[in-house]
């Protein structure tokens, strides 16, 4: 009987103790001040160091200190976490007794004047990882306890931390993957510390960090003020065009400007990726092929995704990251670097290309700082999740892998598709014995598939035994009326083996049509013998408008034209290297895209006028090219 009372005193011990932490009486007393029997007062004003606004110093403060302006409420204490980041604690005042309420004999009387302590961030601490191993997750009994908030479906599972940090794993992974389940995709999943973003407002990096997080069926939002800017946090289980599947997560930011004055606003995305039992995941990008080494790609040499693996030649678990999947996405700089040092930093990281990043890898983006005036918001998107190698024919004596999307999205306007044009790379090498000599690709469209950028036969060489090479295509979907399946193929070849060829479909969406062509309204010979005295038809003046001149898209509109009184004039545009949309009912208002690929050349556009009498007249317009 007496064992039972022990028993049963040591856990009621355990419940108050639970208890007594999960509503913050703990974290009270701490950051109160209280005294103890002895006299000595926890949290000692003159052990505080205050910084002040022009980055001074000063100890030993024994007065009040008036709180800045990103104190919280007064109902509100704070708590500094183990990474140096300054949390609210998840007591109120409702839990503190005031000092008329203790007693003079209380052990734990406050002091008739508490002091007010201040309220200022503390120093950046770099996260350390216990090991490279991973990190089991608790167990049943105790996961209520665990303050990560976990959103996940039948294919990835997203975790946030107390401090808002964020970490990704499978959970059935890729159903043509047998050994991808329950793996990493970011170190640590599910209890996210060593991946982290940085917002930067008016020039000083504050690393997210918020205990405001909700989670919902297929996402968690997480939200925290900084000098009068809402941040929020959105991590969100979305369709993945690479696999068909919702086995990706959209990671964005919002930044809203509540104040009455303009700030300057920008945003590090910073994740540890580990795929599988391999913290030094490798990467893979389209034109780039393997990156085992640091590397920083800026402007338009960032390509549209990005893969991970936990093994080049056998990967079982295969990630993809997407930069962007429209223009107005894509960061201004990306880094692939070793997570060991760039985990010192919160900005300004300096990659060696001579560093292998094999060893602890990680991904940056980099939004450069803006201004964002009053009432105004904007947005940083990226995406991450699971990759695939389901279009491949591996029998000897050459390989072949294809990274494609399956379907491509309606943009926000159901007017074309994200991403559009698409990037299509095929990765082929030759796991024989011997030389495959004269080796190519060939690439087949169908109608309804442009190819913008890249060659439909692309030469190899002489592959020798165990050597690959990759090769890049960008092609553009014509909008269709109605969801319509396409079917193409690659082939690869050489003169001593046989030929192969991988069957692609993807899918389009319906969406609201528009003619993509090289070539825009009507354009006919004149059979009837015309008479002689006639205005001859011209165009003299063409306004050129600028929709994206940093993406190649422009709108031409015919302003000025002669005409003879008895013609009736027709227009049609024509290009070789873009394609037209938006053709007005007139035929005199275009829009044009140039083809990527382009950068240094004058792309030529002309648009010509005809009449009825036989006679047609041109006007040329030059654009720059593009990347």
């Amino acid at each position: 009987m007496r064992n039972y009372y022990r028993t049963l005193s040591v856990l009621l011990l355990i419940m108050i103790f639970i208890l007594c932490t999960s509503t913050g009486v703990f974290s009270q007393l701490a950051n109160t001040g209280l005294q103890v029997n002895n006299g000595t007062t926890l949290n000692q004003v003159s052990d505080t160091t205050i910084v002040t606004p022009n980055g001074e110093s000063t100890n030993n403060i024994d007065q009040p200190i008036t709180d800045p302006p990103n104190t919280p409420p007064d109902n509100q204490s704070t708590e500094t976490d183990t990474e140096g980041t300054q949390l609210p604690s998840e007591g109120s005042s409702n839990d503190t007794q005031s000092p008329e309420d203790i007693s003079s004999d209380n052990p734990l009387a406050l002091p008739e004047n508490p002091p007010v302590l201040p309220t200022v961030p503390s120093p950046f601490v770099p996260p350390v990882k216990e090991s490279p191993t991973n990190i089991p997750r608790l167990a049943p009994m105790f996961e209520a306890l665990n303050s990560n908030s976990l959103v996940s479906n039948d294919y990835l599972e997203i975790a946030v931390g107390s401090d808002g940090r964020f970490t990704l794993g499978t959970t059935g992974g890729n159903p043509d993957a047998p050994n991808d389940d329950y793996k990493k995709l970011l170190y640590g999943h599910p209890s996210p510390s060593t991946s982290f973003t940085t917002i930067k407002v008016d020039g000083v990096d504050n690393v997210f960090s918020t205990m405001n997080s909700i989670p919902s069926s297929n996402a968690i939002v997480s939200t925290q003020e900084i000098n009068n800017l809402s941040l929020k946090q959105t991590l969100t289980l979305l369709n993945n065009p690479y696999t068909g599947q919702s086995d990706t997560v959209q990671i964005k930011y919002t930044v809203s400007n509540n104040d009455t004055e303009k700030h300057t606003v920008g945003t590090r995305i910073m994740m540890d990726t580990m795929l599988g039992d391999n913290d030094g995941a490798p990467f893979r990008l389209p034109e780039v092929g393997n990156v085992i080494n640091e590397l920083e790609l800026t402007g338009n040499n960032i390509p549209e995704y990005w893969q991970a693996f936990d093994s080049l030649e056998n990967p079982n678990v295969v990630s993809v990251g997407t930069f962007y999947r429209s223009l107005s996405e894509r960061p201004d700089k990306v880094q692939f670097a070793y997570w060991g040092d760039i985990v010192d930093t919160t900005w300004g990281y300096t990659i060696d290309p001579n560093k292998p990043v094999t060893s602890d890898s990680a991904v940056a983006m980099y939004w450069n700082e803006d201004e964002l005036s009053p009432g105004q918001s904007r947005e940083y998107v990226t995406y991450y999740g699971l990759g695939t190698f389901a279009i491949q024919d591996l029998r000897p004596p050459l390989a072949l892998r294809i990274q494609a999307p399956q379907e491509l999205l309606a943009n926000e306007n159901s007017d074309g598709y994200i991403p559009n044009p698409y990037t299509l790379v095929a990765y082929v090498w030759n796991n024989g014995d011997g030389i495959a000599t004269n080796s190519k690709l060939n690439l087949e469209l169908p109608a309804g598939l442009t190819l913008i950028s890249g060659s439909q036969e692309v030469a190899l060489g002489d592959l020798a035994p165990g050597e690959e090479q990759s090769v890049t295509w960008q092609i553009q979907a014509e909008s269709q009326s109605s969801e319509t399946t396409l079917s193409y193929s690659i082939k690869a070849s050489a003169d001593n083996s046989e030929d192969k060829t991988l069957p692609l479909t993807i899918v389009l969406p319906a969406v609201q049509t528009l003619s993509l062509s090289r070539q825009a309204g009507i354009e006919y010979e004149q059979t009837t013998s015309p008479p002689t005295l006639v205005i001859r038809p011209a165009i003299y003046r063409v306004n050129v408008e600028p929709i994206d001149a940093h993406t190649g898209k422009y709108r031409f509109t015919i302003t000025g034209l002669r005409c003879d009184r008895l013609a009736t004039p027709f227009f049609f545009w024509k290009a070789e290297e873009g394609l037209f949309t938006n053709v007005s009912d007139d035929v005199k208002t275009v829009d044009f895209t140039v083809d990527p690929g382009t950068s240094g050349e004058t792309i030529t556009i002309y648009a010509y006028i005809g009449d009825n009498l036989g006679y047609v007249g041109f006007y040329k317009i030059r654009v720059p090219g593009r990347n």
